[in-house]
């Protein structure tokens, strides 16, 4: 009897079938119970009862990552590194880390890289107050909107879907958020209280992009899966998922009236009538629908496995946490391409979910399963997913 392996996914929008389903065709693998009697073979004595105490694989995506229940078990394969991440996927080390690669790697690629980032500011406004620098940076803000009339203001820690982000086009009205934001936190800055309200503490300021590429006259925004895997000989990679799900907005584009959030918010699940709910993927649908042709796609996918090279020095020193030794983690990165056809790096997360791309976790499996734990049956290859480095 061959022994069984065990799988535990705690997913805020995968398919539940669709994951048993993968996992039974590979013929080794059962959901886990903690609570559940399984049978065993070892080599020292014969078939026994046993509670196994671990799932041989997890994953674990949305609020589940923080539900402390699932750290006790120490799996063979999880998706999770250790918080090198936190160098690309908090928006104010991302482009603070990529711009120190300037010295490190080519001045060609270097320019190459900073074409893709938009201008950011970061800011920390806990120790802009204690220090009593606000009016300072209010006053260097004032300017920027002299060079660039439109910004969006975002923190650092959020709860995800667009909360907490503005977009402004005048510095009038961001003088007054400020103005507004500052006396609601000052009183805990004040008593040293940062701790419990350190993610009211950190924004970026973002050049907002008013001249994005258009789908039937909608701005989007589409989703790269970059993945950072430790493989067996704990040597570290970094691959890239071929298609990218597009977020489109509600309403059609205008580059005005930034608090319609219908205008300027791009949605991967779509709730205008009018407007198709099926997810569609760059490169395919861009080419089926003529809005780029084969040749411009290969060009911006190219240009994407391009940042995926170096968000991967910025973070190739990133380890499982013992004692895994097998890892990965997904980096979902979005990335908006201009009507002049420039692709731009917005933000990376690691926490982004799999709403829509059940079909992402297959590759997932075959990739980085797979070669660790054999499945019993045989397993037609997809090829989805290209190696970077």
């Amino acid at each position: 009897m061959d022994n069984i392996n065990y799988y535990l996914v705690k997913s805020i929008g995968l398919n539940k079938k669709l994951i048993d389903e993968s996992f039974l065709k590979r013929g080794n693998w059962e959901d886990f119970d903690k609570n559940k009697k399984t049978k065993y073979r070892s080599r020292s004595r014969s078939r026994n009862d046993i509670i196994k105490k671990s799932p041989d694989f997890m994953y674990l995506d949305g609020d589940n990552v923080g539900n402390r229940t699932y750290w006790e078990y120490k799996p063979k394969i999880k998706n999770a590194i250790s918080d090198e991440k936190n160098k690309i996927t908090r928006k104010n080390n991302l482009f603070t880390n990529l711009y120190q690669l300037e010295n490190k790697i080519s001045s060609s690629d270097f320019s190459k890289l900073k074409e893709m980032l938009p201008i950011q500011y970061q800011y920390d406004f806990k120790s802009l107050f204690i220090n009593n620098k606000i009016q300072m940076i209010k006053y260097k803000i004032r300017h920027l909107f002299k060079t660039h009339p439109v910004w969006i203001f975002k923190p650092v820690y959020s709860l995800g879907g667009g909360s907490g982000i503005e977009v402004f086009d005048n510095y009038g009205d961001f003088d007054v958020y400020i103005d507004n934001y500052v006396s609601k936190f000052n009183r805990y800055w004040k008593n040293n209280r940062g701790n419990n309200y350190v993610e009211n503490n950190y924004w970026v300021l973002q050049e907002y992009l008013t001249k994005p590429l258009l789908i039937n006259e909608r701005k989007f925004h589409m989703r790269a899966f970059y993945i950072f895997n430790n493989d067996l000989d704990n040597k570290p990679h970094m691959y890239i998922y071929k298609y990218m799900p597009i977020a489109i907005a509600r309403e059609k584009y205008q580059n005005k009236n930034y608090d319609n959030k219908n205008i300027h918010d791009t949605h991967f699940n779509y709730d205008d009538v009018n407007y198709s709910r099926e997810v569609i993927f760059f490169p395919d649908y861009f080419i089926e629908k003529n809005i780029l042709t084969k040749k411009q796609t290969k060009v911006l996918f190219d240009k994407a496995i391009f940042l995926g090279k170096y968000l991967f020095e910025i973070i190739k020193n990133a380890k499982c946490f013992e004692p895994n030794q097998n890892c990965f983690e997904i980096l979902f990165t979005d990335l908006m391409i201009t009507e002049d056809l420039q692709l731009k790096l917005i933000e990376v997360n690691n926490n982004g979910g799999l709403k829509l791309e059940d079909h992402i976790f297959e590759n997932i499996l075959q990739e980085f399963v797979d070669p660790i734990i054999k499945p019993k049956n045989k397993i037609k290859k997809l090829n989805y997913i290209y190696k970077i480095l």
